[in-house]
């Protein structure tokens, strides 16, 4: 692999270019900022989180690529905040799995594009 040249290289954030608050080590901007320039623009990253969250650290890194977001269901042009996909769950299984969630006590959360809903006592709701 050292010494190919790759045709994009994409990552994941949390615990990999950012800590646990989304921030990107000054030194980890520079050598990513440094590739992108090197590559033509061919880094990307993909997160959990939602898409709104995304768009300081694309803009640190010179994101040029789409950004994957949402656990993988949006796939979003950062640059002009075009979606280029979404995966939608109808709104009756939503609310179904909702209701028996609830009974089970688990700790849910939907995310749409740009915002997310989820449990009262949920973990991901209150960071």
């Amino acid at each position: 692999m050292f010494g190919k040249k790759l045709d994009y290289v994409l990552t994941d954030c949390d615990g990999t270019i950012c800590d646990s608050g989304f921030d990107v080590a000054k030194d980890t901007v520079k050598s990513i900022v440094k590739y992108q320039r090197k590559s033509g623009y061919r880094f990307s990253f993909i997160t959990g989180r939602l898409d709104v969250s995304s768009k300081k650290i694309a803009k640190q890194l010179k994101i040029q690529l789409p950004v994957v977001s949402c656990n993988g269901a949006l796939i979003t042009n950062i640059n002009t905040g075009e979606f280029l996909h979404a995966e939608y769950i109808d709104k009756t299984t939503c609310i179904k799995l909702f209701e028996q969630g609830h009974e089970l006590g688990l700790d849910l959360v939907v995310y749409q594009p740009g915002s997310m809903v989820g449990t009262p006592n949920s973990v991901r709701m209150n960071k």
